[in-house]
């Protein structure tokens, strides 16, 4: 008996259909399961604490400079809310308000209060200072408040460093009085990790480094790090103080205070000819990050007897530069700066390398 041809075109017919049903389900299906995935391993990056009837906190999520910007939300719900869809709640976005530097980074946390009539909390560190590495180096941290969500920002750390530990407690937050206050929480922040890229000490002279570029001379010597200090938060972490001798020339660097601006009686007058300092003296760490912030300036260390003028040395002026981010594996650090010929013309720039001793004194 033969089978009517039409009954084998059906029947082939019904197993394309059914294959294709079955490739688009599991297309479907491993779409889900990727969504899923993804969020359960942003859930798992998260990290949530609650002192039970005062306030439960959570990491937002970390944000590293300079661009320190912030959108929250499980994958599915930014694919949703990007469509116009938002079927769940609009993911968050946060801006930090302080102007970044390359080596920062901002911490943000969501808390929900449980206190009566204080709907509002802000949080201060426990002991001196917010954050400490694994390296048990500590740093102060900045508040950036925003409405139900605290941002604390870092402006720089020790880049050799593999975590931090942020450790601080929630109150109401102000005009209310400070009180109660919770107890204490601990947050860790797992660190990116970064290449080196200057050579170690040990490949780098102890002595002055020297360069000569037509026809100017520069030494750079005696290269300090402070200790870090904590009285003062508005202040740099560390000081990079250092000997700089220049024969042919000026410095000519824009974040760099000079005899003449430091000392308002002095005469100071330019010519018109001699081109302005625009780029700033930078010092950068083993890992390329930037040490000195955009906003702060680099001054003369000023001898009792010589008001106005900087402490003159053998082997050059003392300068004092305020640095974040600094620490035990800044044993190398990197200077660019231009220097202005006597004579006038173009700008020299200089590219130095050299080695620094953990040693207040100079």
């Amino acid at each position: 008996m033969e089978v009517c041809p039409t009954s084998k075109t059906l029947k082939t017919n019904q197993s394309k259909t059914l294959w294709l049903v079955a490739l688009f389900l599991g297309l479907i299906l491993g779409l889900v399961g990727l969504f899923f995935f993804a969020f359960q391993q942003e859930q798992q990056a998260i990290q949530s604490q609650e002192d039970p009837g005062f306030v439960h906190a959570w990491i937002e999520g970390v944000r590293y400079g300079p661009n320190l910007t912030l959108s929250t939300g499980d994958p599915l719900t930014k694919w949703l809310a990007r469509y116009h869809l938002p079927w769940f709640q609009k993911p968050h976005l946060f801006v930090s308000r302080y102007q970044a530097n390359p080596g920062s980074l901002e911490l943000w946390l969501g808390y929900q209060s449980e206190l009566p009539n204080h709907p509002d909390l802000v949080c201060h560190r426990v002991g001196r200072t917010a954050f400490i590495d694994n390296f048990g180096q500590a740093y102060h941290g900045f508040l950036d408040v925003l409405p139900h969500a605290i941002g604390i920002y870092l402006p720089g750390y020790d880049h050799s460093a593999s975590e931090l530990i942020c450790t601080l407690h929630w109150m109401p937050s102000p005009p209310d009085p400070p009180f109660p206050v919770s107890e204490p929480m601990r947050f860790f922040i797992s660190l990116p990790h970064y290449v080196r890229k200057l050579p170690p000490a040990k490949e780098i002279p102890n002595g002055p480094v020297v360069q000569t570029r037509r026809g100017v001379t520069v030494t750079l010597s005696h290269v300090y790090l402070s200790d870090p200090q904590f009285s003062d938060p508005d202040t740099a972490r560390n000081e990079i103080t250092f000997h700089l001798k220049i024969e042919g020339g000026t410095l000519a660097a824009s974040n760099v205070l000079t005899t003449a601006i430091a000392d308002p009686f002095s005469l100071h007058r330019s010519p018109s000819a001699w081109p302005p300092a625009r780029q700033p003296l930078s010092i950068s760490d083993p890992y390329g990050f930037p040490l000195i912030s955009p906003d702060r300036s680099i001054t003369p260390m000023y001898s009792l007897g010589s008001f106005g003028g900087p402490l003159q040395e053998p082997d050059g002026a003392v300068w004092v530069a305020p640095v974040d981010g600094a620490g035990r594996s800044t044993d190398v650090v990197r200077f660019r700066f231009d220097v202005r010929p006597r004579g006038g013309g173009a700008l020299i720039p200089f590219d130095m390398v050299v080695r620094v001793h953990h040693d207040a004194s100079v």
